[in-house]
């Protein structure tokens, strides 16, 4: 019960992640949306758009989404033989200006997996969301997010927007890209959905259980990125509890003055029928007394 409480005061009932995808040379977004309920995921909506402004009205207000960057902009690569992050970013990439890259390394058993990107363009990508008021909470590159789902494929093989992973023993063996997605729907622990769907799948598994599977060099822009969601929701929802307890202690007060001011009401009334009474009293008392 506290672990759902802790979870729905960091990110509420639902659980939003995005893909950037390239179909067939064009810019796409896709989106996932579940909500928790009664201990398991339930699919709430699915979407896509064109563009990050045609995202707002498919997200409700203050939404947080996990975005999965896995477009034209990123270069992917798979090593065989395992290797630390640094060590697998320069035999994959030599002669790589560091620096002017966000890189992210997935290492199974056999293979190293990784993806980069440029810094420019991953920063003016989360500057557009935030000024479209959408609330990036963290961010993967390429393929390599589908890690999180290994251990929820019942088959060898399922598929992105743009690639054919391949499963064996619990972990991604293989990341082949495809000439030209094909949308296929399966079943992944009890949820219908299609390849377009399989990358925002894993994203929402991400951050909903805070499993880091690989190395990046931008661990800390997400941490602020969590960060700062996480304060805007506690701010808001402390406004919300504020408001209502004011709400309650004011509808509290009008019910006490409304008690009692029906009881002074009633007083009154009885006040002046006593009037009325004493008045007939007088009277027939002075009419006796004339009458003797």
């Amino acid at each position: 019960m506290f672990d759902n409480l802790r979870t729905y005061s960091k990110y509420g009932k639902l659980f939003c992640s995005i893909e950037h995808a390239s179909i067939n040379g064009q810019e796409k977004l896709y989106g996932l949306v579940l909500k928790k309920k009664k201990g398991a995921f339930v699919i709430e909506d699915s979407f896509d758009a064109d563009t990050i402004e045609g995202l707002g009205t498919q997200l409700q207000k203050n939404q947080s989404v996990f975005l999965v960057i896995n477009n034209k902009k990123i270069l992917s690569r798979s090593l065989e033989g395992v290797f630390e992050d640094q060590e697998a970013l320069v035999f994959a990439f030599p002669n790589l200006k560091k620096e002017d890259f966000y890189f992210e390394v997935y290492t199974t058993k056999n293979t190293s997996f990784i993806s980069i990107c440029r810094k420019d363009y991953i920063d003016s990508l989360l500057k557009e969301y935030q000024k479209n008021a959408i609330n990036i909470i963290g961010f993967s590159l390429g393929n390599n997010i589908v890690a999180q789902l290994s251990s929820f494929i019942e088959g060898s093989q399922v598929y992105s927007s743009n690639s054919a992973i391949s499963f064996t023993d619990g972990s991604v063996k293989e990341i082949s890209p495809l000439e030209e997605g094909n949308i296929v729907p399966y079943t992944i622990n009890g949820l219908e959905i299609n390849t377009t769907h399989t990358l925002p799948l894993a994203g929402i598994l991400k951050y909903y259980t805070g499993a880091n599977l690989g190395a990046s060099n931008f661990d800390n822009i997400v941490t602020d990125l969590d960060t700062n969601f996480k304060q805007h929701r506690i701010f808001e929802l402390t406004l919300k509890i504020g408001l209502s307890f004011v709400f309650i202690l004011l509808l509290i007060s009008y019910l006490i003055f409304s008690n009692y001011a029906s009881n002074i009401n009633q007083l009154k009334a009885t006040l002046e029928l006593s009037k009325v009474y004493k008045s007939t009293l007088l009277k027939l008392s002075d009419d006796v007394q004339k009458k003797e």
